[in-house]
């Protein structure tokens, strides 16, 4: 099933436009697989360090408009880099979560770039960590990414996604995140076992979910958090944005551009209702899901997950 993106999200200099929902039995099938060449015959002559790193030919998932020809170079790498298949690391993935939680998964969500050297795949890790702290669900995901043009280590964390509009956050430090590089002897259980020991502690942050819709905000506390500790860890932009949705329920854009004042200050122009949103917000889980809509709405998907994981930090300077 293809998913219709909510914005456009990148890997660094790169689009992961090709999203969907993969059922695990087409892992193997549908996913690209590259190989390590020396030299690309009739193209490109061998480099004394580097290899190539090319797409095997006629792979299923190259974009539509693309006609399948021979091998797709896709990147450089050394001559000891350990090349991971998406599909290996993904097939590990699912395996973890039926050996530690006795849970089958049946699809996979991923967003890959057009050419799929680049991926970020999330497992949905069943029942068992869903929550609905204001009614609407939230889930925990098992998320993995990897790249096979040398651009980035393989990755592993665990993320609450609200559903209703595909915003993530890391509620704290127990959901963990892990990553390895591709070097020798580089297998991908080695980036998902160190999860194990946080899988029940993750079980925990339900409450911390729950506390938080209880937990009142007053506006103007909110007005001096955003103007202060949101504006200084992100951006004012960011930060103007937050107090938006929490006041109107509507994200914004700057009007003017560039106008002297606070965030929770400046002249916005409304671009429409933020799904699951609060206008008024006045507890900190609402608060929080203004917070994760900004973090998860990131062009890049990399600045995304760092911004989510500093949500638990700022709500914490709100709280005090």
């Amino acid at each position: 099933m293809i998913l219709q993106p909510t914005h456009s999200l990148r890997w660094g200099d790169r689009p992961l436009n090709r999203r969907f929902m993969l059922p695990v039995r087409e892992i193997d099938t549908a996913l690209p697989r590259f190989e390590k060449l020396q030299e690309i015959p009739g193209a490109l002559a061998p480099h004394p360090h580097l290899d190539f790193v090319a797409a095997r030919p006629g792979h299923a998932a190259m974009s539509p408009d693309q006609p399948r020809r021979g091998r797709t170079v896709v990147g450089m790498v050394s001559r000891t880099y350990q090349l991971v298949q998406h599909a290996d690391l993904i097939s590990r993935a699912v395996r973890f979560t039926l050996d530690h939680l006795d849970h089958t998964v049946p699809e996979v969500e991923i967003a890959m770039t057009a050419q799929g050297e680049r991926l970020l795949a999330k497992l949905d890790l069943g029942p068992a960590f869903h929550a609905s702290p204001d009614g609407k669900n939230v889930r925990v995901k098992l998320c993995c990414r990897n790249s096979v043009d040398g651009s980035s280590a393989m990755q592993a964390w665990l993320s609450w996604e609200r559903l209703i509009c595909r915003n993530g956050m890391v509620v704290g430090v127990t959901l963990g995140r892990t990553r390895l590089a591709h070097t020798a002897n580089s297998k991908p259980d080695k980036v998902f076992e160190p999860l194990a020991p946080r899988l029940t502690e993750t079980l925990e942050e339900r409450k911390v979910l729950d506390t938080w819709t209880t937990t009142k905000v007053r506006r103007e506390a909110l007005r001096n958090w955003v103007d202060g500790p949101v504006a200084e860890q992100w951006n004012t932009l960011c930060a103007a944005r937050v107090w938006s949705i929490c006041s109107t329920g509507q994200d914004a854009r700057f009007v003017p551009p560039f106008e002297r004042a606070a965030p929770s200050r400046r002249r916005l122009r409304l671009l429409g209702l933020v799904p699951g949103a609060v206008p008024q917000a006045d507890n900190l889980y609402a608060v929080s899901q203004a917070l994760s809509w900004v973090a998860s709405h990131r062009h890049d998907a990399a600045e995304a997950e760092i911004m989510q994981r500093q949500i638990s930090f700022l709500l914490a300077r709100l709280r005090n």
